[in-house]
């Protein structure tokens, strides 16, 4: 959802040296006498899916209504509904256990009450995560009544989208919202946390990338390009062209296509497929009729038999669905990548401007208008101003550090931007512990066959990207050396550790560096410990070379070079090196600072600053 943006500073009457940081939470303000019932609601539709709008709109209804007889209130005033939990906030609930059927269209209906919460639960070890899940979906009903907004898990994206028009790649669509979660703070609070977001959409279905990998392996065995696809898409997010709601992969059906009618049914119970749904109620075609599905799995935590669990799937049609993010031509190009940095990046003040006015529209409802039942106000009532805290402002603008008394180093800071990643690429965030002078000499990639074309293409450029990013070029200097296994794990591993490491020198040209052999191992999905095993006899035991294995099934995905980045780290700290890390993390050290009062934070401009043991830091 874009860069991570930085908290929100602003001038105050306090002294020179403090300023306050208004943080992107906010207090619970509900009464403490007020009370949360949990019910939960079993639909019975009979000949009836609760697939179609209308079907939904009748379930709504029906749960509506039994409440409406029982309570002389406004409904919305102590409603929360998510389809199968049911939240009223009223101190006096009055129902336990309802039962409603319908003969003519053959619906039942069964709400049973579950169990009642109250604010103080909310800090209790066994109650507390449920009313926190309570205090979530009320929120989101509320958010519902927002008829501009998108659910897509915890967010909530505004429509209709902006557009982003590139050069080469088409036009794009700009996706802005929020996400939310309910966090606890000291003294007993209950806060709302609440931060923009953004979406990337492209124009290209998922048919079409099907297609294109198709079109790459057309030579390839069946299952073997099905595993690709499988591969591309389980765990991206798409939008479907229909309805702008955002689903995340979890899986492909192979054996379903849009021709199946078990899983649509229409009110007069004649079975429908998939394809004559889309045409009829959204009129939409349905390209490839004989395709497969994509599979998106609802979060259920009780499913028992396989009538649920097939019913706690959502099946869509690719050639419906939008795929989300930049495509990996896009990430190659540089100025479609600083055009949407460009657009998805606020400003502090932006980005708090927009919280804010979102929640004064939650809690006014100011889209609806004044004669609408659900004008009355929320159960949830947050307070309109954000969180507050006091900061330490350090003024120099140049960090220096130390490490174990042995040589200082110091890195500028810019002014303006408070930026220092272009500094890094002269010196290292790394360095040897108690004087042990250690660069890495013969580096080699073991990888299989299968895997080559990943690994020639994608891992030595990235390794080297890193390295040059990182400030890690004084350890890796030399080019790793990619080799494939030819028939075992074990022979290719015995010429590594005999061949090649015999030969290579143990110490640089200077005789100042201690050299260590390094072995990547890219172990496959299904790598058995056999593998891990040898790898730790041969290479580690009888050659005494330094091994890291990495499943390559981590570095096909989007977090290539996130899952490389550690690798390295976990190398370094394995030669007994020590790191320095600068960064503020404006979700999770933001809310440390509001649940432990002892927590001490030093905030330099917008940087959080985090030293390990070892390491000294002096501003």
């Amino acid at each position: 959802g874009g860069p991570r943006p930085d908290p929100y500073y602003r001038d105050s009457n306090l002294r020179e040296d403090q300023c306050i940081v208004e943080s992107n939470f906010f207090q619970l303000e509900t009464r403490s006498a007020l009370q949360f019932h949990l019910y939960r609601v079993n639909f019975d539709f009979g000949d009836l899916t609760a697939e179609s709008v209308e079907d939904r709109k009748l379930h709504l209804t029906a749960v509506k209504g039994t409440f409406k007889q029982r309570i002389q209130e406004r409904l919305s005033r102590f409603f929360g509904y998510d389809g199968e939990n049911l939240i009223v906030s009223h101190r006096d609930a009055g129902v336990d256990d309802v039962k409603l059927s319908d003969e003519k269209s053959g619906w039942r209906l069964q709400i049973k009450k579950v169990s009642s919460l109250s604010i103080q639960d909310a800090f209790d070890e066994r109650s507390g995560p449920a009313f926190r899940q309570l205090v979530n979906i009320v929120f989101h009903n509320l958010v519902r009544s927002l008829q501009d907004s998108s659910k897509f898990e915890r967010g909530f994206f505004k429509i209709p989208p902006e557009e982003l028009r590139t050069r080469y790649h088409g036009k794009l669509e700009l996706y802005k919202g929020f996400r939310s979660s309910i966090v606890l703070g000291k003294n007993n609070r209950v806060m709302l946390q609440l931060d923009t977001q953004a979406k990337i959409v492209r124009g290209q279905t998922v048919q079409e990338l099907m297609e294109e990998i198709r079109s790459k392996m057309r030579r390839a065995p069946e299952a073997e390009i099905e595993r690709a696809i499988e591969n591309e898409l389980v765990g991206q997010s798409v939008k479907t062209c229909y309805n702008h709601r955002f689903y995340r992969i979890s899986g492909v059906d192979w054996k379903m296509n849009p021709k199946v009618t078990k899983f649509m049914q229409r009110r007069e119970g004649r079975e429908i497929t998939f394809e004559d749904y889309y045409r009829k109620v959204y009129k939409m075609s349905v390209l490839d009729r004989n395709g497969m599905l994509i599979v998106e799995k609802r979060r259920r935590k009780k499913v028992k038999s396989e009538d649920q669990q097939e019913e706690a799937r959502i099946y869509l049609v690719p050639s419906l669905c939008q795929l989300t993010g930049p495509s990996k031509e896009m990430k190659e190009d540089f100025t479609v990548m600083k055009d949407i940095a460009n657009r998805i990046k606020e400003p502090a003040n932006t980005r708090m401007g927009r919280i804010s006015e979102m929640i004064q529209r939650i809690m006014s409802r100011a889209n609806l208008p004044s004669d609408d039942p659900q004008s009355v106000p929320p159960p949830l009532q947050f307070a309109r101003d954000p969180v507050e805290v006091v900061a330490k402002v350090l003024g120099p603008h140049e960090i220096k550090y130390e490490d174990l008394g042995h040589d200082k180093r110091t890195v500028d800071v810019s002014k303006t931007s408070s930026n220092f990643n272009h500094k890094m690429r002269e010196m290292s965030v790394f360095h040897p512990r108690g004087g042990r002078q250690c660069k890495v000499g013969y580096f080699v990639i073991v990888h299989e066959r299968r895997d080559a074309r990943f690994c020639h293409e994608r891992l030595g450029r990235d390794i080297s990207n890193i390295c040059r990013d990182m400030g890690l070029v004084r350890f890796f200097e030399n080019q790793p050396e990619l080799l494939e296994v030819k028939e075992s794990w074990e022979g290719t591993l015995r010429v590594v550790a005999t061949d090649r490491f015999a030969g290579s020198p143990k110490w640089s040209q200077d005789r100042k560096h201690r050299l260590v052999n390094v072995i990547l191992a890219v172990v496959p999905k299904n790598g058995n410990q056999r593998i891990y095993k040898t790898i730790k006899e041969i290479c580690m035991g009888r050659a005494g070379m330094l091994s890291q294995c990495v499943k390559v099934e981590n570095l096909q995905g989007k977090r290539t070079r996130v899952v490389l980045s550690n690798t390295l780290k976990q190398v370094l700290q394995k030669m007994g090196c020590v790191g320095w890390q600068i960064g503020f993390d404006s979700n999770e050290d933001m809310k440390k600072l509001l649940s432990k009062p002892t927590m001490a934070m030093v905030f330099y401009a917008a940087f959080f600053v985090k030293v390990p043991v070892g390491v000294r830091v002096c501003v």
